[in-house]
């Protein structure tokens, strides 16, 4: 395509220097227009050009050649019949040995979002366009705004992490202090390095038959413990407590965990003694109620065989009366024991 005389340009060529070119007839039938622009629609356009285009600047231009051909060599605004309504900005150039209007131009855009609506890129437009350094500058600042975002993004899931682990930290540490049974943290020496608020008050322990100060008890236990896992038991005033131990050799120190046992305690206590109830009342129903039961029974057994005489023998009626009072006597002492 010749556009001067002087000049004689390939499309490719003028492709690249005008990426946003339209040619026209007579007629207003668009003959050619450039790589570039075609993107913008979903079809090439090959019909009219008020079909495609409108005529922003100057306003009110009638829709004929000859009018277009009134508007060279000035500033014009063309408004493109898409759904963006882009905005091509440009001039018209008559070509005298063609008889053709050619639009030169460029569309502008405020960011780098609207180049990639129209699936373009800084290569679609000519590096003499000045709306290249505009665009070189959105992109970089799209970049820096992402990346802005992402480390916003990445603050924010740490913040996340950080709350989380900080509300675990919190929840283990309340979960000791809101424990009910003591625990201590103690060295391999049986110095106390930690303890609850349960463990805080308990200033001695019975042990084995002896009291020892909270420290005294601990050195002990360190000393004559020989399994960590072995539970043992130690009292304090009317409370008795069941203790373990474990070893956590990462940090050289001993945790130890107490469990209130008394009520445990007292009902084993409670147990043992009706044991021993139910063990000295079948010893006495086995020894000491059939005794007197038989006596009784025997007794009786006399009187039947004896009840034609007119009197009882009195010596058969004072071992029934001594037999009853025995079997009266052992029975209130197992109801006692009840």
């Amino acid at each position: 395509m010749s556009v001067d005389p002087i000049f004689s340009f390939n499309e490719d060529q003028f492709n690249q220097l005008f990426p946003f070119y339209i040619l026209i007839n007579q007629d207003l039938t668009i003959q050619s227009c450039g790589n570039s622009l075609k993107k913008i629609f979903e079809r090439p356009p090959e019909r009219l050009f008020f079909d495609h285009f409108s005529l922003k600047r100057p306003a009110n231009v009638p829709a004929t050649f000859v009018s277009l051909c009134g508007v060279c060599k000035q500033l014009v605004v063309v408004e493109v019949n898409n759904a963006f309504n882009d905005i091509l900005r440009g001039q018209f150039e008559l070509l005298q040995n063609s008889n053709q209007l050619l639009f030169i131009g460029s569309p502008w855009f405020d960011n780098m979002t609207e180049v990639k609506q129209h699936k373009l890129t800084l290569h679609d437009f000519a590096f003499h366009d000045p709306l290249i350094d505009l665009l070189h500058v959105l992109k970089t600042k799209d970049i820096v705004n992402d990346d802005l975002k992402q480390l916003l993004i990445t603050l924010h899931r740490k913040k996340s992490e950080l709350k989380k682990a900080t509300d675990e930290i919190r929840d283990i540490a309340l979960f000791a202090l809101q424990n009910p049974d003591p625990l201590f943290r103690i060295a391999t020496d049986g110095r106390v390095l930690m303890s609850n608020p349960a463990a805080d008050h308990i200033a001695y322990f019975n042990f084995e038959g002896n009291r020892y100060c909270r420290e005294e008890f601990w050195k002990l236990i360190v000393r004559i413990q020989t399994s960590f896992d072995t539970p043992f038991e130690a009292a304090y005033e009317n409370k008795i407590y069941s203790f373990v131990c474990r070893y956590i050799a990462d940090h050289n120190y001993i945790n130890v965990y107490g469990r209130d046992v008394t009520e445990k305690e007292e009902v084993k206590h409670d147990n043992r003694h009706k044991s021993m109830v139910l063990a000295k009342v079948a010893f006495d129903q086995t020894h000491l109620i059939r005794a007197p039961l038989a006596n009784i029974l025997g007794l009786i057994n006399l009187l039947e065989m004896n009840k034609s005489e007119d009197e009882a023998d009195p010596a058969v009626l004072s071992h029934l009366l001594q037999s009853a009072k025995k079997l009266d006597a052992v029975i209130n002492e197992i109801v006692n024991l009840i």
